[in-house]
Order: structure tokens, then sequence, then C-alpha cells
């Protein structure tokens, strides 16, 4: 299109100027286009000449830059050789300080169980010295309590005191387990009564009279041969009878039974159980065995029966106590000066009669007031007995709970002083655990092996070649792990650089191929625009060159005309 619209003008112009004219201003023309083409390739060849240049400058500093990279990278691995060297060392000197610290706290722990039992054998010596003390203050108060009844042995109102403690006392012993029927204790029982009776009677026909029993020599004689003679019969006639344990009468009689003061306000509230018998010496009526008659036998805490104190005889000796002593009473009253034999036959047919009403099953409301009070007195010391067992089990709870807190105030004060030593390597041991992981499997294995067991260790230790390969084999495997490691991040980086490279050498491209494109659009607007402006120049000079030969035309046809005119 450009070519037809030069040609055009081209012959419009030569049309108008004449083809010489033309010809000189078209080649002219030619040869500034020619000019302008061979600058224009010097600049494109000079461009690219840059640009070839500044590429080979661009990859000599790559390469510049990759040298300085694989230096960086050597000394990084060498720096890195070195920190992993640190570390494990710092990691072993922190294994050798924890050591150090255990060994530290087992002795510390060592020092205070030793102090814990010093303590505790010394609080053990108190409570003895204690106990040694009370016991001391108790031999004192029964000193003082003996010497108190010697005293109170000076008048009669005190003897009848004593003699009514010693009933209560006996009554307190004898009905602390309420008894039930058994027929051979009974049948004992009634046998002994007759054999009292019978007893009566021999003394009665041997004396003569009640004056005759100022000899007590013949009376008691006469008596130990008959209460032999019936103890023998008895053992005799019932020897598949087990011996029913029954407390002496002097035991039962003794007033330092009941210990407690509750006990001694129980006797002094019981009422009379009926008449009541004179104060006499301690009898001297045999009992069933001699092994009855020791205080470990009278001890009602002992029964003889496997089954307990409510499965065997025992529970059947109260009444046979209480017997033994009406007829050990009656003893003394027949050996006495003022005994009555009437008297006696009415004691001993009562007996008798209770005897049979306790077989029947009946029980005096004197009995059941008095079971009914020491019921009472017992539920009291139980409860007081329970109050001072919680009292205690309160103590020692508020002494175990004391100990437990101050245990736990010290596992706290320990945890936090842990806590505080470890927070200066805390963030050691995360950037450790962060960098270097196999550090914490060193770490792990070696406690593991700290608290494995001595024939572990022992077997670990018999093994030297297997336990130096077997590090070897764990060290390479190590270096293997973080060199793979480090070769990958180093690929990561080097990708990512490249690709950084690339992306900038890209977009500097693509900057100089649309500064490029636009320079030639600009050139050929700027060629277009001056184009334009020759042509409308030239059309301007046209158009005057014109105008004068029109005015030349026009001046030489009036000097021709003036010419001719003139003629």
């Amino acid at each position: 299109m450009q070519t037809m619209m030069v040609k055009a003008e081209v012959f419009r112009l030569e049309a108008s100027f004449g083809s010489q004219s033309i010809k000189v201003y078209y080649e002219d023309d030619e040869r500034r286009r020619a000019i302008e083409a061979e600058e224009r390739r010097e600049r494109e060849k000079e461009e690219e000449e840059r640009i070839r240049a500044a590429l080979e400058a661009e990859k000599r500093k790559e390469r510049e830059r990759e040298e300085e990279e694989r230096m960086e990278a050597a000394l990084e691995a060498e720096r890195r050789k070195t920190r992993e060297r640190e570390e494990e060392e710092r990691i072993k000197a922190a294994i050798e300080a924890d050591k150090k610290k255990e060994r530290e706290r087992e002795q510390q722990e060592r020092a205070k169980a030793a102090i814990e039992a010093e303590k505790r054998k010394d609080r053990r010596e108190e409570e003895e010295d204690r106990c040694q003390s009370s016991d001391a203050e108790k031999k004192t108060e029964d000193d003082e309590a003996k010497e108190r009844s010697e005293r109170a042995q000076e008048t009669k109102r005190k003897e009848r005191e004593k003699d009514e403690e010693d009933r209560l006392a006996m009554e307190v012993q004898l009905l602390l387990e309420p008894p039930s029927s058994l027929p051979q204790v009974l049948q004992e029982l009634e046998a002994r009564i007759q054999s009292a009776l019978a007893l009566g009677t021999k003394k009665e026909a041997a004396l003569g009279s009640p004056a005759d029993l100022e000899d007590r020599g013949a009376g008691a004689g006469i008596a130990e041969s008959v209460a032999q003679e019936v103890s023998f019969n008895f053992r005799t006639e019932a020897p598949a009878l087990p011996s029913v344990p029954a407390a002496p009468v002097a035991a039962l009689a003794s007033p330092r039974e009941p210990q407690g003061r509750k006990a001694r306000a129980v006797q002094q509230r019981s009422p009379s159980p009926g008449p009541r018998a004179p104060a006499a010496a301690p009898p001297k009526v045999p009992i069933l065995s001699e092994e009855i008659s020791s205080p470990r036998a009278a001890s009602p805490r002992s029964p003889r029966s496997p089954l307990g104190p409510r499965f065997g005889l025992e529970q059947y000796e109260p009444y046979e106590r209480f017997i033994n002593h009406q007829l050990a009473l009656l003893d003394e009253e027949l050996r006495s000066v003022h005994a009555k034999e009437p008297y006696v036959q009415e004691q001993l047919q009562a007996l008798e009669v209770q005897l049979r009403a306790v077989k029947l099953g009946w029980t005096p409301p004197e009995d059941l007031q008095r079971n009914s009070e020491l019921r009472k007195a017992q539920e009291e010391n139980e409860r007081s007995e329970m109050r001072w067992r919680n009292f205690q089990a309160t103590k020692i709870q508020c002494l175990v709970r004391k100990r437990q807190a101050r245990k736990k105030v010290m596992a706290v004060r320990k945890k936090e002083e842990a806590r505080v030593q470890q927070m200066s390597v805390a963030a050691m041991r995360q950037r450790m655990a962060e960098q270097h992981h196999k550090c914490v499997n060193v770490v792990t294995l070696r406690l593991q092996a700290r608290w494995r067991g001595k024939v572990v260790r022992r077997w670990f230790l018999q093994q030297p070649e297997e336990r130096k390969q077997l590090e070897e084999r764990q060290r390479q495997q190590e270096e293997a792990r973080s060199k793979q490691l480090s070769i990958e991040a180093t690929r990561k980086m080097l990708k990512d650089r490249e690709t950084q490279r690339l992306t900038f050498h890209a977009v500097k491209l693509q900057a100089w191929w649309r500064g490029r494109m636009t320079r030639q659009r600009y050139r050929a607007v700027q060629e277009e625009r001056r184009r334009l402006q020759r042509q409308q120049r030239r059309l301007q000079e046209v158009s005057i060159t014109s105008k004068r030969l029109q005015d030349v035309e026009l001046q030489q046809r009036t000097r021709a005309a003036q010419k001719i005119q003139a003629g």
C-alpha cells in the first residue's frame, strides 16, 4: 500500500516537475533511506551485541554466584558438623549434669530418709518415755488407791462400803455376759448345793453346838475333807464334762476389778439384789479344778471355745460363780460361831429355788435392772471408747494429712525448682529437637539404657564388638540421614534459586522485548510522521513552485502582450 502511494506520488511529481528533477529527488530519497536502514541495522547489531554481552556477564555472574554458593555450602556443612559436635558435647555434658543431679538428689533423699528415721526413733523414744511416765503415774495412783483402801478399812463404815463395792464388783463381773440354760452346768450347781447341805449336816453332827465352832481347826479340817470328797466325787461322776472356767471368790471379791469411773458409778447406782450375806473371810469352798483358781483362767476375756465366748461353756459361768460365792458365804456362816442351822437351811432352800427358777428360764427383776444398767454402762463405755478411738484416728489422720501436705508442698517446690532450672536450657533443647532429631534418639536410648535392668546392662556390656558395630552403624545411618537431609535441602535451595533466576530472566527478556517492540512502533510512527511531513512539505513546495511557474508564465504572457502592443 505504501509502495503504491509512493509510486503515485512519483508519477504526480513527474507530471508536475519533469522527469529529471524527480529522478534526482527520488535518488536522494533512496540514498537517504539506505543510509537510515544501514544505521538501523548497525544499531540493531550493537543492541544484539550489547544484549549478548549482558547475557554473558549474567552467566558469568551466575557462575561466580554458584561458586560462592558452593563454597558457602561447604562452609555451612563444616559449620554444621562443628555445631553437631558441639551439640553432642553439650548433650553429653547435660547428661552428665543430669546424672550428677540425680546422684545428688539420691544422696539428699538418703540423708532425708536418715533424718526421718532419726526423728522417728526420737519420737518412739519419747513415746516410750511417756508410756513409762504414764505407767509410773498409774503405779503411783494404784499405790495411793491402795493406801486409801487400807485407811478406809480402819472404820466400820468404810468396811461396809468396801463390802458393798466388792459385792457390786462381783455382780458386775457375773452379769457382764447374759447366761442361758445349760443342763450339765445346772446339774453340777445342784449337786454342789446338795453337797453344801450335806456339809452343813456333817459339821453340825461333828461339832454338836454352835459354841463348839470356835475351834476353827477342827471345823476347817472337816470342811476341807468334805470339800475334797465332794470335788473328787464330782470329778469321778462327770468325767466328760469340760472344766467350766470360774474365777475364785477372792478374785471376784477384789475391789480393784472395776478400773473405770463409770464402772464404779454403775456399782454405786446398782440396787441390792436381796438379803446381803454378812461380811466374811475369803471362802474355802473348793472349785472344780485347780486350774480354775489361777489368775489366767479367771479372766473373762480368755474364752476356751474356738467359736468365741458365746458358743462355749464360758457363757454359763456367771451364775455358777454367783452360786459358788453364795455357797462360800453360807460355808462361812456354818463355820462361824453365830451360825444358825434353820437360817442356813432357809438360805440353801432359797438358793435351790432360785436354781430351779433359773433352770426354767426365770430372771429376777433386780437382775434385769442390773443387766439394763450394766448394758447402759457397757454402751456408754463403748461409746466413750469409740469416741477415744475416733479422736485417735482423727489425730492420726490429721498427722497423715499434714505429712501428705508437706510432701505435696515439697514436691511442688521441687517441681518449681526443676522447672526454673530447666527454663535456661528449654530453648536449647527446642533447637536441638528441631534441628537435630538424632540427638533426641541418642538421649532417649541413653535414658532407656540407664533405666534398664541389671541383666540387660550386663548382657549389653558383655558384647563390646557388637556394641561398637551397632554404634558405628547407627553413626553411619545418622550421618547418611543428615547428609541426605542436607543434600535435599541444598537441592531444594538450588532449585528455588534457579526458578527465581529463570523468572528474573524471563521477566527481563519480556521487558526487553516489550521495549523493543515499543521502540519499533515508536520509530514506525516517527517515520510515518516524518514521511507525512515531507510529503506535506513537498506538496507545499510543489504548490509554491506551480504558483511561481504560473506567475512566471503570466509575466511572460504579459510581457509578450506588452511587446505586441508596443510593436
